[in-house]
């Protein structure tokens, strides 16, 4: 476990967040933002998975950093869960937060409930286990509101939704940022795709993705005057598509930030965004 974190001392309310991939430091960016100008203290565990750590650092977030990612394998994923579990724990007995908040942290629920910690999971697919299990039940659930019907086992009492998509929490504050292009060595003239690859170590994974990625990046390689940006989710991905197709990482066609970037710049910036 490494800390970046400074233990606030502080009579008001504790809040802990828990940041377990890439769209969660963007959505809770603003979050964390809102609720230390409220005044309360707020504490943050990040995974160390796909670019997460990355991420924290690039909006100078303050983090506790534990765990990783075990797998696609369902066992590795069961023990990866109890093991970030166990790891979490000392963690929630040593700041002892008023109340857990993730968006779909199974493994913090789990914490929580083992502490004794009230939780609120945010999640925006309906069919998402976390929210029905009797082991992963959080305290309260923060859903669209377009989800309302959809969720059959929860009371109103027990639901907190808001309009809109989870998106809209943080793309409305989005400033484009002048020098990205040139960060990347690119330029206005060039005609660029953004491409974000098929989730291979999820659950909910299929090859026929992986079929459809392929056919995606040879079509762009016969077009003229194409930049493609490749955002992989991992490092073992990152290897896996540069050495699939080395011929257009070394003509220019593809490429692969070498830092962390911010997607919501590079969406802005692109002419074509396929994910």
């Amino acid at each position: 476990m490494d800390s970046k974190n400074s233990t606030p001392c502080s009579d008001n309310k504790k809040i802990w967040i828990d940041l377990e991939n890439s769209p969660h430091v963007l959505f809770f960016d603003p979050i964390i933002k809102e609720l230390k100008t409220r005044g309360y203290d707020v504490v943050v565990t990040a995974r160390d998975y796909a670019q997460v750590i990355g991420l924290a650092d690039l909006f100078k977030l303050e983090y506790t950093k534990i765990g990783h990612h075990y797998g696609k394998n369902l066992l590795c994923k069961i023990a990866g869960l109890i093991t970030r579990a166990c790891q979490m724990i000392p963690f929630a007995l040593s700041q002892k937060p008023d109340l857990a908040i993730s968006h779909g942290s199974r493994t913090q629920i789990l914490t929580a409930g083992m502490t004794r910690i009230p939780s609120m999971l945010a999640f925006d697919y309906e069919h998402t286990a976390s929210a029905s299990l009797p082991f992963l039940r959080p305290t309260k659930i923060i859903i669209p509101e377009v989800l309302v019907t959809k969720i059959t086992d929860r009371t109103m009492d027990e639901i907190s939704p808001y309009p809109g998509i989870k998106e809209d929490v943080y793309v409305q504050r989005h400033i484009p940022d002048p020098a990205f292009l040139q960060s990347l060595n690119l330029s206005a003239n060039d005609i660029i795709a953004a491409i974000r690859p098929p989730a291979t170590v999820a659950h909910y994974h299929v090859p026929k993705s992986d079929d459809l990625f392929q056919a995606v990046i040879e079509h762009l390689a016969d077009q003229s005057g194409v930049k493609v940006i490749i955002v992989p989710r991992t490092a073992q991905q990152s290897k896996d598509i540069q050495n699939a197709w080395p011929q257009h990482f070394s003509s220019g066609l593809l490429m692969i930030p070498k830092q962390v970037v911010n997607g919501l710049d590079l969406i802005w910036f692109s002419d074509m965004v396929i994910s």
